[in-house]
């Protein structure tokens, strides 16, 4: 499956758009399905991705 990931959340199931104070820009990210990678991330903070097909799918990651 094709995610299109997003740094937002959900709003009446669509996606809206937000980042993070201070986070680097990571919109409109393609992962393909089977894909083990993201990034890099090259600034210690932690970082909230969420997939703008699948309402809930959410990934944290944190730099350290």
């Amino acid at each position: 499956a094709l995610h299109i990931l997003d740094n937002g959340s959900w709003q009446n199931g669509t996606p809206k758009t937000a980042s993070e104070s201070g986070a680097p820009r990571v919109n409109n990210l393609q992962i393909n399905g089977g894909s083990t990678e993201i990034g890099p991330f090259s600034v210690a903070d932690t970082y909230h991705i969420y997939c703008a097909v699948h309402q809930g799918m959410n990934l944290t990651i944190i730099v350290q």
